[in-house]
């Protein structure tokens, strides 16, 4: 079994709950959210409970077939990624995560600029990317 993991140094800080949420949503990753002031249990691969928890959870079987649960606590902007699936193959969590990154941090900074009454256009680029125009931030 392997230990669970607390990813804090990301490329960006993982601490909008929504915006993590729109972002899985819009790439087609099924999860769990809890419910307000509440937090879900992990499971390893071998179905066991495992004492980490999270706000926001992928379970494994949405991961790959030898996956542990993937989970989030945007209220520290962790993540909870066990040792096996810290590494970046299909079929483990840091692949599923790598993917994740890019479509948050646009939803992130989407839901930022509306919030300061601006108006927002993202286009999607060929590499995988967004480009983010932002008009009449206050």
């Amino acid at each position: 079994m392997s230990k669970y993991l607390i990813q804090r140094a990301l490329p960006i800080k993982m601490d909008d709950e929504l915006a993590l949420c729109i972002a899985l949503k819009k790439l087609g990753i099924p999860f769990e959210r809890a419910e307000a002031g509440q937090t879900l249990s992990l499971y390893g691969w071998q179905g066991k409970k495992r004492a980490e928890r999270a706000r926001v959870v992928i379970r494994r079987k949405d991961i790959g077939a030898s996956a542990n649960d993937l989970g989030f606590n945007p209220q520290t902007g962790s993540v909870v990624i066990s040792e096996y699936d810290n590494e970046d193959r299909p079929g483990r969590g840091m692949h599923v995560l790598k993917k994740i990154l890019p479509v948050y941090a646009t939803a992130r900074v989407v839901r930022t600029a509306r919030a300061q009454g601006a108006r927002v256009t993202v286009k999607p680029q060929q590499d995988g990317g967004y480009q983010v125009i932002i008009v009449g931030a206050t």
